[in-house]
């Protein structure tokens, strides 16, 4: 009896311990999460949290483009396709459906820490859209993602202004080489056929 009654403790604080470690380490993956979504808060417009497994999307911060019936705690498949449309302009809607496919994105997120695409929207602004690794399950299998986005339309026209400089300076100097080849080729000639006069006569006499 006495036996049977050490053995119950012995699996009660077994059991109690396991489940301090538990919690202890949901405790610590809620605030982790919390640090994350804090950190991007400041930066991104829209903020997500997606289950991989089920697709569903939770809204944690909500972006100015989604309707009232857009807004609550839960985004619909149907809405997300609908925002897409509304938001992205055409050129980007199927690379940016790529990037949200979640049934892709544990595959792509083994190979770096986070994943991101930029695309134009419809108004003609930029958005940078990024995804971040969240919860794991008790596999230690990615369960969870942070979808957020932010406006990046000064830093993309800067780059933009960049290239088209970059462009015309490459194109100045390549007009540049082709006129002084131009030139090289002209005095050669002008100074070659003179030359050849001399030589002849030099020659000659």
């Amino acid at each position: 009896m006495c036996d049977l009654l050490l053995l119950a403790l012995l699996l009660f604080s077994l059991y109690w311990v396991s489940r301090n470690r538990t919690e202890k380490r949901s405790i610590l993956q809620d605030q982790k999460r919390l640090r994350v979504i804090n950190a991007l808060g400041h930066a991104y417009s829209s903020i997500s949290l997606v289950n991989i497994k089920t697709e569903k999307i939770e809204i944690v911060k909500s972006s100015r483009n989604m309707k009232p019936d857009q807004k609550g705690d839960i985004l619909s498949k149907v809405h997300l396709e609908e925002l897409i449309q509304q938001v992205i302009t055409e050129p980007f809607q199927e690379k940016y459906r790529e990037f949200i496919n979640m049934s892709t994105v544990t595959q792509r997120l083994e190979e770096r820490e986070t994943l991101s695409f930029t695309a134009q929207t419809v108004e003609g602004r930029w958005l940078t859209i990024i995804i971040v690794p969240q919860g794991y399950d008790k596999t230690g299998k990615l369960s969870t993602v942070l979808v957020a986005n932010r406006d990046v339309t000064e830093e993309k026209e800067r780059e933009i202004e960049r290239d088209k400089n970059l462009r015309n300076a490459l194109a100045a100097a390549e007009h540049a080489n082709r006129a002084k080849t131009a030139f090289l080729n002209n005095m050669s000639h002008n100074i070659r056929t003179p030359m050849n006069a001399i030589i002849g006569f030099t020659a000659f006499a």
